[in-house]
């Protein structure tokens, strides 16, 4: 994982295993013969759309996104069959399919419900306050200054100390 949390190498991964997938819903789109729309639009969702979706709630956000975004468009004119430049916008209308982002953005909120129930993993860590804990600081010119970690309910016992 990166220092930055921009999951650069993830994305770039992601995109490489995309981009295969895409180029086997080409194959099976053909040049002259090839399946039907209904077909077509069937294996991109579940050859292309899935793993693209995968792991979305957690790099989301990040600035590299855009990289998945482009292969996805490519499946899209796949399906479509149009050419290259035919407006993204007027794809995903053809595709009946939803924009990238939107649909990153379905995951992240299905997660976050998800984590409402008290049995999920990640409810302690969305709904429960975390206590900061405080190391103190190495650089001498600053010793007051103390670096807080999160662990356990926020109190103002806690943040008086």
């Amino acid at each position: 994982m990166d220092r930055s949390l921009t999951f650069k190498h993830h994305i770039e991964q992601l995109k490489s295993k995309v981009s295969a997938r895409v180029s086997l819903v080409k194959r099976l789109a053909g040049t002259e013969w090839g399946e039907s729309y209904r077909a077509l639009r069937i294996s991109a969702l579940a050859l292309v759309y899935a793993p693209a979706k995968y792991w979305a709630p957690v790099w989301c956000r990040s600035s590299h996104s855009h990289k998945v975004d482009v292969v996805l468009n490519e499946a899209m004119r796949t399906i479509t069959r149009c050419l290259k430049n035919t407006p993204v916008s007027y794809l995903r209308f053809l595709a009946g399919i939803s924009p990238p982002k939107l649909r990153r953005d379905t995951s992240c909120l299905s997660l976050y419900t998800k984590a409402k129930h008290v049995d999920h993993l990640l409810h302690h860590t969305l709904y429960i306050q975390p206590t900061p804990t405080c190391l103190k600081s190495i650089c001498g010119a600053s010793r007051k200054r103390r670096y807080c970690f999160a662990k356990g309910p926020l109190t103002t016992e806690t943040i008086h100390q």
